[in-house]
Protein backbone atom coordinates (compact mmCIF):
# COMPACT_ATOMS: atom_id res chain seq x y z
CA UNK A 1 0.00 0.00 0.00
CA UNK A 2 1.77 3.55 -1.10
CA UNK A 3 0.72 6.29 0.86
CA UNK A 4 -1.97 4.45 3.10
CA UNK A 5 -1.23 2.85 6.33
CA UNK A 6 -2.75 -0.46 7.28
CA UNK A 7 -3.57 -1.43 11.00
CA UNK A 8 -3.44 -5.04 11.32
CA UNK A 9 -3.61 -6.90 14.55
CA UNK A 10 -0.42 -8.98 15.84
CA UNK A 11 -0.87 -12.13 16.37
CA UNK A 12 -0.14 -13.65 20.00
CA UNK A 13 3.46 -14.62 19.17
CA UNK A 14 4.04 -11.02 18.23
CA UNK A 15 1.53 -9.08 20.64
CA UNK A 16 4.83 -6.70 21.79
CA UNK A 17 6.68 -5.55 18.83
CA UNK A 18 10.15 -4.60 19.75
CA UNK A 19 11.89 -1.48 17.83
CA UNK A 20 14.16 -4.45 16.37
CA UNK A 21 11.18 -5.80 14.65
CA UNK A 22 8.95 -4.95 11.55
CA UNK A 23 5.70 -7.01 11.05
CA UNK A 24 4.96 -8.26 7.71
CA UNK A 25 1.12 -7.82 7.00
CA UNK A 26 1.35 -9.81 4.09
CA UNK A 27 2.69 -12.74 5.93
CA UNK A 28 1.29 -12.17 9.16
CA UNK A 29 4.37 -12.37 11.24
CA UNK A 30 7.26 -10.20 12.55
CA UNK A 31 10.53 -9.72 10.89
CA UNK A 32 13.63 -9.30 12.89
CA UNK A 33 15.03 -5.79 11.22
CA UNK A 34 18.78 -4.93 11.50
CA UNK A 35 17.73 -1.25 11.47
CA UNK A 36 22.01 -0.20 11.13
CA UNK A 37 22.05 -1.70 7.67
CA UNK A 38 18.53 -1.37 6.52
CA UNK A 39 17.74 -5.33 5.97
CA UNK A 40 16.43 -8.20 7.60
CA UNK A 41 18.93 -9.42 10.50
CA UNK A 42 18.85 -13.16 8.64
CA UNK A 43 20.55 -11.48 5.87
CA UNK A 44 22.95 -9.31 8.12
CA UNK A 45 23.76 -13.12 9.95
CA UNK A 46 24.48 -14.88 6.40
CA UNK A 47 26.64 -12.05 5.74
CA UNK A 48 28.80 -12.32 9.03
CA UNK A 49 28.97 -16.06 8.35
CA UNK A 50 30.53 -15.39 4.62
CA UNK A 51 32.77 -13.28 6.05
CA UNK A 52 34.23 -15.74 9.10
CA UNK A 53 34.00 -18.38 6.32
CA UNK A 54 36.21 -16.12 4.26
CA UNK A 55 38.87 -15.59 6.80
CA UNK A 56 39.10 -18.99 8.10
CA UNK A 57 39.53 -20.26 4.73
CA UNK A 58 42.41 -17.89 3.48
Amino acid sequence: MVGQVEVVPVSERCAFTRASYLYDAEAGECVPWDWRKMQPIAESQREVERAVADVEGA
